[in-house]
């Protein structure tokens, strides 16, 4: 199975063209405010939704992933606000199976924050 970074994963906020390589989505990486060698993988869908590809740099170099599904089509993750999508690698694998409730509905629990969970005050603990 190919590892796929090992962070965040951020959906572009529009369609994108497939036929652009490494360096052209590198470049709507950088104008999204994003930096490639971070580890972070970066979405892009097309407009018609049958192909994905996904670009993250695993310390060596940059890798990109090329997905054409046969039937059905990808989740629509762009937005009319503009803004791109931040998914968790769980997401990510599951958008890739081609599941239609990515970007919907939240599919991971929210993190814990424990300081407010906790009902014992840091003074007590000696």
């Amino acid at each position: 199975m190919i590892e796929l970074g090992g962070g965040r994963v951020f959906a572009h906020a529009a369609p994108c063209d497939m036929r652009k390589g490494f360096n052209t989505l590198a470049g709507l990486v950088t104008m999204a405010g994003h930096d490639v060698i971070t580890g972070d993988v970066f979405l892009f869908v097309a407009r018609n939704r049958k192909r994905a590809k996904c670009l993250w740099f695993d310390g060596t170099g940059a890798c990109l992933l090329v997905k054409r599904l046969d039937a059905g089509c990808f989740a629509a993750l762009w937005r009319d606000d503009g803004e791109g999508l931040q998914l968790s690698p769980v997401e990510l694998r599951l958008f890739l199976d081609g599941s239609k409730v990515v970007g919907k509905i939240s599919l991971v629990a929210p993190r814990v924050d424990r300081k407010a969970q906790s009902r014992v005050s840091p003074g007590k603990f000696r």
